[in-house]
């Protein structure tokens, strides 16, 4: 076979350059397609013409909403009434720096694909789903259908028979809109929980999700040591890479914990190539260490973390003011005098209990040297070990439970499991706890069953390093921190009355995963539930989720399905109804960090947004408080008491282009008394030890809190060596031998830019890369097809010889569709869709396969 000829190899011709040049342009007509589609024209060649005044151009703020995070502005440039390119421009919120991808500026090749949806589409009756028959209708015709659906499911099945499904397809605030139409409702919310482990494990432990525990996003220009863990800022979140080369230009030293050789990788000074799922062994054995060689920062743990709060003999529950007979006021609103509960609904939840002035709460007590025992607020000293009795009970400090937790982690084992040499984990710990270190971790260590885990044990020893709280050393993902949202965010007021209505919520809301379960029982959480209708929006789960097959199974049991989108996905195909929506510069909106996206051009197609659908549903379905449309729903959005308070409103973002905090680059540190924060948690500490834990959703499901409520290495579902320790041998493995990572590509932002025909040029197909002592030992040569597969499905893709692979470890490119593979399924086809019950996620990792080399013209 002679060699593949490919963009990047052959490079481009005159002709092809100037091709792409006018596709990039998006100046090609717009025709019919197929399933309504756009289709651009084709060009053809013509003599040169005279030279013609170049019509004038309009440049707006165009806004990138994928969820790498990035949030990107940029120019979108307009002639004509069309968008001909995009380019750089400084960010609104920091000025000295500002970042656009190859995918950014394809934006104009992207706003004319020809998987634009043109208008509202039904499946022809008595095709299949799948068959691409399609009959175009109105969209009075539309609504009318799913309200006069909805309404007869509703009054005989309840409202849990109505589902909407949305994962992380895009970050702009309208999408919210959906969410007060649930909870009006009372029905269910299937969530594509993608990577939301380490998100809420963050939640439970700094008070903040992973992406906003961290200090301001400079701060990593403090940082002596940089350490990736699980992540690989080069391809899915480089917008924080100028940071990045700022800090290494200053001396940081980087260090990247990944069982992949990865770009970040190769910029490392020291690199841990970790065996995958192991990491949770790896900082068990690092925060002992930690503790064993006196590295500790104790007085940290004393002031802003749970280490010295008192702990039952249950192990999971604190010792509280109550329990030693101190009555305490609860917090009162100052302007009502009512007592304050944690954010959500106000019908529920116990009054917060009074804070010191950091923040901290005083309900929790401690012991001093004598073994006097009081609240936090009234010894002066606490102890940080120790074993107290309280009422007649033996209560150990946290941090005591903590230490106990550890000791069983030696370096010899976690270097066993891990695969790493002693001395490489013992100077990576002293790096680390010498600090300031900055932890940018991943979502690559969330997606095993035991991703929750893992971040769990990670976080805690940041904690007892002392490496997060201070200047140079914290917690972030692809901001490198807290970036511009912080605590006294302006928008909350408004999150929790118009999203949230005062009634008290009655739906359901829970990980698709789920779904199998309630369809198959008729039951969730312990209650029963038909499920009728789905609409499912900002997702591709077909394309994205694990285990697509079984996907397709639920969706074939439910009678009424719905999606709604920019673009033709696999998620539109397996529906009844499709609904189009506009292209992002099409109308007027704001995405994540509070950057404004101004309307270039007029929507091409039939299109309506979020909102103008949203409520034109909810008031077919009787609802009050949906009288309003684009404009006015980002007007109430800034228009609340606590933006006006701060100065801003809908008028002065659009004019600055941004909402931001004042003075962005004045240093801020979260999670530090000395610097006047504390942590957003119950006990205004960061908290190694939760307590009483419980699932997260289905609460039918056993958890056993003494030991979730503590860092804990728990084994993944599939994806376990068969050499570790701590579990039986695997007997999958003996069948399917090998991992397989589909790790993110720098041409895709999950699936929205798959198809993107530049992009694709350059990397044209899928591929498989596999260490050369794997393929050898299967016949495998370089550039072959191969099948990858297990008992769940298989997919075929291209051999790419890694030699920095991990022997016994794939990697393939998340995001591909179907039909760009040249046979077989896609990698999602291979996962599973089992989670853990405490902290699910979306288990993209957690598998074992086999690879065996393909034929594509015999079909083997």
């Amino acid at each position: 076979m002679g060699e593949r000829k490919t963009a990047v190899r052959a490079g481009f011709g005159r002709r092809e350059f100037v091709k792409g040049l006018a596709a990039t342009a998006g100046l090609a007509a717009i025709g019919q397609g197929a399933y309504g589609c756009a289709s651009p024209a084709l060009e053809k060649e013509e003599a040169p013409k005279p030279a013609a005044q170049a019509p004038e151009e309009q440049v707006y703020q165009g806004l990138c909403h994928t969820i790498c995070g990035g949030a990107a502005c940029f120019n979108v440039h307009v002639r004509d009434g069309k968008i001909v390119k995009t380019s750089y421009k400084p960010d609104p919120q920091n000025p000295e720096y500002g970042h656009i991808c190859a995918r950014g500026l394809l934006h104009a090749q992207h706003t004319y694909a020809p998987e634009r949806i043109q208008y509202p589409m039904r499946r022809v009756e008595g095709t299949e789903r799948g068959a691409g028959q399609w009959e175009r209708i109105t969209w009075d015709e539309a609504i009318d259908e799913i309200c006069t659906r909805w309404k007869g499911y509703i009054a005989e099945f309840g409202p849990h028979s109505i589902g909407f499904c949305f994962g992380s397809g895009s970050t702009l605030m309208n999408q919210y809109v959906w969410t007060r139409l649930h909870y009006s409702l009372g029905s269910t919310q299937w969530v594509v929980y993608d990577c939301m482990a380490s998100l809420n494990v963050g939640k439970d432990v700094f008070g903040r999700s992973l992406f906003l525990v961290g200090n301001d996003g400079y701060d990593i220009l403090n940082s002596k040591y940089l350490v990736f863990w699980g992540c690989n800022r080069t391809e899915a979140g480089f917008e924080q890479m100028p940071l990045i080369w700022q800090a290494i230009e200053k001396g940081a030293k980087v260090i990247v914990v990944d069982p992949m050789f990865s770009d970040m990788a190769s910029k490392a000074d020291i690199y841990i190539p970790i065996r995958p799922t192991t990491d949770g062994v790896l900082a068990m054995a690092m925060t002992k260490y930690i503790i064993e060689q006196g590295l500790a920062d104790t007085d940290y743990l004393i002031k802003n973390t749970v280490g010295p709060l008192l702990v039952k003999d249950d192990g999971y529950t604190y010792v509280h003011a109550a329990d030693i007979g101190v009555e305490l006021e609860p917090t009162t609103d100052p302007a009502t005098g009512a007592p304050v509960v944690p954010f959500g609904n106000p019908s529920t939840g116990a009054p917060v209990p009074p804070k010191d002035e950091f923040g901290r709460s005083i309900d929790y007590v401690v012991a001093d040297a004598q073994g006097n025992l009081g609240t936090v607020n009234a010894i002066a000293n606490p102890m940080l070990e120790g074993s107290f009795e309280v009422n007649g009970v033996q209560c150990k400090t946290a941090y005591t439970l903590l230490k106990e937790r550890v000791a069983e982690w030696t370096l010899e084992r976690a270097s066993a499991i891990c695969d790493i040499p002693v001395e490489t984990i013992v100077e990576f710990t002293k790096m680390y706890a010498e600090g300031p270190t900055y932890l940018g971790l991943g979502f690559g260590v969330d997606r095993y069953c035991n991703g929750g885990a893992n971040t769990h044990c990670i976080y805690a020893m940041a904690i007892a390093a002392g490496q997060v709280g201070k200047p140079g050393a914290g917690v972030g993902c692809n901001n490198g921190g807290n970036g511009v949202f912080r605590p006294d965010d302006i928008r909350t007021d408004f999150t929790a009355t118009w999203f949230t209505p005062d009634s008290v919520y009655t739906g359901i809301m829970t990980p698709i995963n789920y779904l199998p379960e309630a369809l198959a029982t008729g039951m969730y959480n312990g209650e029963p539930i038909t499920v009728k209708s789905i609409l499912t929006y900002c997702t591709n789960h077909l394309a994205t989720s694990p285990d697509r097959n079984e996907i397709l199974r639920d969706q074939s049991k439910i009678e009424f399905l719905i999606h709604v989108d920019t673009f033709m996905t696999e998620a539109c195909q397996y529906v009844d109804m499709v609904l189009p929506l506009p292209y992002w510069f099409e109308y007027e909106t704001i995405g994540s960090k509070s950057r404004f996206n101004e309307k270039a051009i007029e929507p091409l197609f039939e299109t309506k947004t979020d909102v103008e659908i949203c409520c034109a549903i909810a008031k077919g379905l009787g609802l009050s408080g949906y009288d309003i449309d684009e404009a006015s729903y980002n007007q109430m959005y800034y228009e609340t008491d606590s933006c006006k308070a701060a100065g801003w409103g809908w008028d002065r973002i659009k004019e600055e282009k941004a909402y931001y905090n004042p003075s962005p680059h004045v240093p801020y540190i979260y999670g530090n008394v000395d610097y006047g924060t504390a942590w957003m948690t119950p006990s205004g500490r960061a908290t190694f030890l939760i307590e009483n834990p419980e699932n997260y959703f289905d609460f039918t499901k056993p958890i056993d809190k003494r030991v979730d409520a503590l860092p804990h290495v728990k084994t993944p579902n599939e994806a376990w060596p068969e050499t570790i320790d701590v579990l039986e041998k695997n007997p999958v493995a003996d069948k399917y031998p090998l991992f397989i990572l589909s790790t993110h590509d720098r041409l895709k932002a999950h699936t929205i830019w798959s198809k993107c025909p530049q992009l694709v040029e350059l990397k044209p197909e899928p591929t498989v890369s596999i260490n050369p002592l794997d393929a050898g030992s299967r016949g495998i040569k370089e550039g072959d097809y191969v099948r990858v597969f297990n008992d769940r499905g298989s997919m075929v893709a291209r051999a790419h010889f890694d030699a920095a692979s991990r022997p016994g470890v794939l990697r393939t490119e998340h995001g591909w569709w179907s039909d760009q593979h040249k046979a077989g399924e896609k990698i999602n086809a291979l996962t599973s869709s089992k989670i853990d019950h405490h902290w699910p996620a979306l288990e993209h990792f957690d598998l074992l396969c086999q690879v065996e080399k393909y034929d594509l013209k015999e079909g083997n």
